[in-house]
C-alpha cells in the first residue's frame, strides 16, 4: 500500500442539491430541458390546491406566470421569502397520505433552485403587495425587494430564466387544469394507508405540541367516541412520546376501529368533451404485512381518456397532475403500445392515437432508480381499462355516421362547460342557475334555431348533477328551506354557502325531524319542541333539494347515534319526498341515512277524521314504491295535508309518534360530560380570578384617568383636511377597503406614536 495515500471525506447538506442544474436533475430525475415545463407544473399544482381556477401564460422575457383567485399567500414580506428558500426543512401536511396532487411539497424549493442555479428572476404578488426574490446561493436563504402594493387578488408567480425555450412548458400545466373537474375525494387519510414504518415517520414528524386526539383527528373514522377510546391507553399526552411499540399499538388499534376507504370515495374527473373514449375502473392493492404484522389497503381510481390523433401520444397523470416525464408510445402490428411508469399496455388501435390515464390513490410506490411512480400492480386492471375505452372511441365513430337531430339537452350538456365560463368569467365570480340559463339559450338557438324554456333547462341541470353526484361549479343558489338547532336559538338558512360552510355542532341533539312544511318548524320551535327533544328540525319547502340531502348526508359522517325522521302529507308528493331522502343515488351511492317515516298515513288521517280532499292525477306521475299496494290507488285520487290538524292535534301526534322510536333526552358518554365540566369550571375559575385582580387594581379608573389626560394631544395631531387627504389616499391605492379601515390605520398609528413618547 502506498503510504501517502488518504482517504478523504467530504459532507454537504442535502439543501445544496437545489442550487446547481445538475444538483437538481439528482433531486427531480428530469433533465434540464424540462425544467421550466416542470417549475410550472408544480407552480399550478399549487394554484389549483389554493383555488378552483387558475390561469396560466407565458412571459416575453423567456418566462411564464400562474395566478390564481385563492385567498394568498399568509405572513408577512420575511414569511414568504422563507417560504421561497431552499434551505427551508421540509414541513408539509403532505406527509399525511392522500389523494392530492404532489408528493412531498418540495414543489416551491425545485423553482427556488432553478431561478438560482439558471440565474433567473422571481416575483411573487399576493395580498396587496408585490415581491421579487432573491435566493441566494451560500446561505439557501433568500432576499427580498418590495416592489409594490398594488396586486390584491389571489396569487400570481412570474418566473424568467434567460437562454431557456418556452415551447410548450406550460403543456403539463394546461392538462392539470383541464383534469381540474368533477368529484374529489372529501375525507381524511385513513389507517389502512400506511405502513408501520411510514406511520413511524409521521408520528416523529410532528409538531411537539401536537396531541394524540388532535392526532387521530386528522384521520377517517378517528372521531368521537373512537379518538377517547384510543387515547385512554396510551400513557403520554403528545404524539412525539411516543415509543416505536406505542406507535405500534396506536396503529393497530386505529385499523381496528375504522373500515377501509373504498375506492369510490376518492372521486374522479369524469368524461372530458374532447375525448370520445373514456372509461373508468377502480380497485385495491392489498400491500403485504411487514414485520410488524401492520397489512396495507391502498385503494386506487384508474381513468382511460382515448381520441385520435396524427401521431401516438400518451400522457400519464397522477391525483390530475402530470408525471414529471414524457410518454413515447408507438404503434405496432395494428396495436398502439405503451410502456412507462410500470404500465405495460397493448391496445387494438388501426390508427394514431392520443391516450390520456390518471391514476386517483393515496399512495404509490417509486420505480427503483427513478423518480417515476410504480403502477406495474395495476397495470393488468389499466389495460383492460384503455382497451374498454378504446372500444367505446370506435363505436361513437359508428355513431357518427348515423343522422340523429340533437336534443335541446344534448346541445346544453355539450356546451356546459363553456356556458359556465362565459357565464362566470372562468369560475372567477359566482353565477345563478338564471344567469347560466340565459347563456345556455343562446347557445340553443345558435344550433337548433329553437327556444329554450326555463322549466326545460331546470330539468336538465338537475338530471346532470344527479347523474354525476355534484353541483355545477362555483353555483349559488337562493336558500330553499332552513335548518333549527335547538339550544342553540340558531337558525341557517338552506342556500349554496351555508351548506358548503355546515359543520355539525357537537353533542346538541341526538334527533333530526325532516319536515316538508316551513310553518310547522316554526310552531315546533315556539313550542321549544325542538328542546324538549333533542332534536334538531329540518325543511326544505316541498320537495328535498339538494341542500337538505347534502346536509343529511354531512351529519352521518358523525359518530354520535343519530334518529332520523320525515314527516309529510298523505299524497303522492309527500310519498316520494320520503323515497328521495332515502333512495340511493349516482350522487350518494350506500347512503348512510337511515329515515324513519313518520306519516302523515293515510289511516292516520281517517282515523282523526281530518279532511280528505279529492285530486286530479297528475299524468305520468307515479306514487313512491315505499307504498303498499292496496293503497296507491288511494293515493292517486285522494289526499290529506298536515295543515287539516291544528297546532294542539298535530304537536300530541307527533309526540305519539316519535315516542315510538325515540330514546329519550340527549346524554352524552361520560368522558365528553367529564371534558365539558373541566372546560367549563377552569374557564369560570379563570374568569373569577381576573375580575378579582382587576378590582384590585383599579385598572378601569387608571386606564380612564390616562386616557382622558393624553386625548388632548391626540386630538391636536391631525387637523380634519389631513385626514380626509390621508383617507383618500388610502382608498385610491386600495378601493376594496371602506372608509374605516384607513382611519382606523390612522387612529392606531397616532396612539402609537403618542404612547412612545410618554413611555420614554
Amino acid at each position: 500500500m502506498n503510504d501517502s495515500y488518504s482517504s478523504v471525506f467530504h459532507e454537504r447538506d442535502d439543501w445544496t442539491l437545489y442550487r446547481t442544474l445538475e444538483g437538481l436533475q439528482q433531486v427531480t430525475g428530469v433533465g434540464t430541458g424540462q425544467f421550466l415545463k416542470l417549475a410550472a407544473k408544480e407552480l399550478t399544482d399549487n394554484a389549483l390546491d389554493a383555488s378552483p381556477s387558475c390561469r396560466v401564460g407565458l412571459l416575453e422575457d423567456n418566462g411564464f406566470y400562474i395566478e390564481d383567485d385563492g385567498d394568498g399567500i399568509p405572513g408577512n414580506d420575511e414569511a414568504i421569502a422563507y417560504l421561497f428558500s431552499i434551505k427551508r426543512p421540509l414541513r408539509s401536511t403532505k406527509l399525511y397520505r392522500m389523494p392530492s396532487r404532489g408528493a412531498l411539497g418540495m414543489g416551491l424549493k425545485f423553482v427556488t433552485g432553478l431561478v438560482l442555479a439558471a440565474e433567473g428572476t422571481l416575483k411573487v404578488m399576493t395580498r396587496a403587495r408585490s415581491l421579487q426574490l432573491f435566493p441566494q446561493y451560500e446561505t439557501g436563504k433568500t432576499h427580498f425587494k418590495r416592489l409594490g402594493n398594488d396586486y390584491t387578488a389571489g396569487t400570481r408567480i412570474e418566473i424568467s430564466i434567460p437562454g431557456y425555450k418556452t415551447d410548450n412548458i406550460l403543456e403539463w400545466s394546461k392538462k392539470a387544469i383541464q383534469l381540474n373537474t368533477r368529484t374529489v375525494y372529501k375525507g381524511k387519510t385513513s389507517p389502512h394507508w400506511y405502513t408501520f414504518a411510514a406511520f413511524y415517520e409521521l408520528i416523529k414528524s410532528a409538531p411537539d405540541d401536537l396531541t394524540i386526539v388532535r392526532f387521530l383527528e386528522s384521520f377517517d373514522g378517528c372521531t368521537g367516541n373512537k379518538k377517547w377510546q384510543i387515547n385512554r391507553e396510551f400513557p403520554v399526552r403528545h404524539v412525539r412520546q411516543l415509543t416505536m411499540n406505542n406507535a405500534l399499538e396506536l396503529l393497530r388499534k386505529m385499523q381496528q376501529l375504522t373500515k377501509p376507504v373504498r375506492p369510490g370515495r376518492l372521486g374522479s374527473v369524469g368524461g372530458l368533451s374532447d375525448f370520445d373514449g373514456y372509461y373508468k375502473i377502480d380497485g385495491e392493492t392489498h400491500i403485504k404485512a411487514d414485520k410488524k404484522n401492520i397489512s396495507t389497503i391502498i385503494p386506487y381510481v384508474a381513468e382511460i381518456w382515448i381520441r385520435d390523433s396524427e401521431k401516438p401520444e400518451a400522457n400519464i397523470f397522477v391525483n390530475r397532475t402530470h408525471t414529471a416525464t414524457d410518454t413515447f408510445p408507438y404503434i405496432n402490428s395494428k396495436e398502439l403500445c405503451i410502456s412507462d411508469c410500470g404500465i405495460l399496455c397493448y391496445i387494438p388501435a388501426k390508427s394514431p392515437k392520443e391516450i390520456w390515464i390518471n391514476i386517483i390513490t393515496p399512495y404509490f410506490p417509486m420505480m427503483s432508480g427513478s423518480k417515476k411512480p410504480d403502477f406495474h400492480y395495476m397495470k393488468d386492471r389499466i389495460c383492460f381499462a384503455a382497451q374498454k375505452a378504446a372500444k367505446l372511441l370506435e363505436k361513437s365513430h359508428r355513431k357518427t355516421h348515423k343522422v340523429k337531430r340533437k336534443s335541446q339537452k344534448s346541445v346544453v350538456l355539450e356546451n356546459l362547460t363553456t356556458a359556465i365560463n362565459k357565464a362566470s368569467d372562468n369560475l372567477k365570480y359566482r353565477y345563478s342557475l338564471r344567469q347560466l340559463y340565459y347563456v345556455s339559450r343562446g347557445i340553443v338557438e345558435e344550433v337548433l334555431g329553437r327556444n329554450l324554456k326555463y322549466g326545460n333547462f331546470q330539468s336538465i341541470i338537475t338530471d346532470y348533477e344527479n347523474e354525476t353526484g355534484e353541483d355545477l361549479p362555483n353555483i349559488y343558489r337562493d336558500d330553499r328551506g332552513s335548518v333549527y338547532h335547538p339550544h342553540l336559538k340558531e337558525t341557517i338558512r338552506l342556500g349554496t354557502l351555508s351548506v358548503e360552510n355546515y359543520r355539525k355542532p357537537e353533542w346538541i341533539f341526538n334527533k333530526i325531524l325532516y319536515c316538508e312544511k316551513e310553518g310547522f318548524i316554526e310552531i315546533l320551535r315556539s313550542a321549544q319542541w325542538a328542546e324538549k327533544n333533542d332534536c334538531l328540525l329540518l325543511t326544505s319547502k316541498g320537495y328535498a333539494t339538494r341542500a337538505a340531502r347534502d346536509i343529511l348526508d354531512i351529519l352521518t359522517e358523525s359518530d354520535e347515534e343519530l334518529l332520523f325522521f320525515c314527516i309529510h302529507d298523505a299524497d303522492t308528493d309527500g310519498t316520494l319526498i320520503y323515497q328521495s331522502l332515502v333512495d340511493e343515488t349516482k350522487a350518494r351511492p350506500r347512503r348512510k341515512v337511515k329515515v324513519i317515516e313518520l306519516g302523515l298515513l293515510p289511516e292516520e288521517g281517517m282515523e282523526m277524521d281530518l279532511q280528505i280532499e279529492k285530486v286530479q292525477r297528475k299524468k305520468n306521475k307515479e306514487v313512491s314504491k315505499y307504498v303498499p299496494s292496496h293503497w296507491k290507488k288511494w293515493y292517486r285520487s285522494n289526499r290529506i295535508e298536515l295543515n287539516a290538524m291544528d297546532t294542539p292535534t298535530f304537536i300530541d301526534w307527533l309526540d305519539r309518534k316519535i315516542e315510538e322510536f325515540a330514546k329519550g333526552k340527549l346524554i352524552p358518554p361520560k368522558n365528553i360530560m367529564i371534558v365539558e365540566f373541566q372546560n367549563c369550571a377552569h374557564s369560570r375559575l379563570k374568569n373569577e380570578i381576573k375580575n378579582e385582580l382587576l378590582k384590585e387594581a383599579r385598572i378601569e379608573e387608571r386606564t380612564d384617568e390616562r386616557a382622558d389626560r393624553l386625548f388632548p394631544e391626540l386630538k391636536e395631531k391631525f387637523s380634519p383636511v389631513e385626514i380626509k387627504s390621508a383617507v383618500t389616499k388610502k382608498l385610491d391605492e386600495n378601493p376594496y377597503l371602506l372608509w374605516k379601515e384607513p382611519v382606523q390605520d390612522l387612529a392606531d398609528m397616532v396612539v402609537q406614536d403618542i404612547l412612545g413618547k410618554n413611555d420614554e
